[in-house]
């Protein structure tokens, strides 16, 4: 039995209810717009000097890559809207086996 994934990728963005589209900016290039799934978590990092580890939000976008113009591949210090608040591109896109491109974001202020 063959996997429908973009009936599958579909109802991935039903349950996250994150399926608004993300206006994408790349660096030197014209933006256009890319549904993807926001999320915010929390992570430990270490504390200044031999300080406590601390706990930091972490911003993340991912998107599918057949989402994306034909040969473009996401890049640090693009940016994205999401929600009237821009993010920029914070490290190497890191896609995964399944299609989708998980990417860390900072906020700018």
């Amino acid at each position: 039995m063959a996997i429908d994934f973009a009936r599958l990728d579909a109802a991935v963005m039903r349950a996250f209810q994150e399926a608004e589209p993300i206006l994408y900016g790349p660096r030197f290039e014209p933006d256009f717009e890319v549904p993807g799934i926001f999320d915010t978590g929390m992570v430990e990092v270490p504390g200044p000097g031999d300080g406590p580890p601390v706990l930091v939000a972490r911003s993340t976008l991912s998107i599918r890559a057949a989402e994306l113009p034909p040969g473009y591949a996401p890049k640090p210090l693009d940016r994205v809207l999401i929600r009237d608040v821009t993010y920029d591109v914070t490290g190497a896109a890191l896609p995964d086996s399944e299609g989708w491109i998980l990417l860390h974001l900072g906020r700018v202020e």
